[in-house]
């Protein structure tokens, strides 16, 4: 008579928590924002570009 095995149990999928939309919106605003004002903040290498590529004074 051959033996009964127990199948080893399956983990159960994970549900992560959702954000609401208005959440999700202001995530999203918040990202871009930040992004934004990252890209046009002066850096002190500008004035390293411009000693070493012979720019203009502004």
């Amino acid at each position: 008579m051959p033996s009964a095995t127990a199948l080893p149990s399956r983990p159960r999928p994970r549900h992560l928590p959702r954000l609401s939309r208005s959440g999700a919106f202001a995530l999203h605003t918040s990202v871009l924002v930040g992004l934004l004002a990252a890209s046009s903040a002066p850096t002190p290498l500008y004035a390293e570009y411009q000693a070493q590529w012979h720019f203009s004074p502004p």
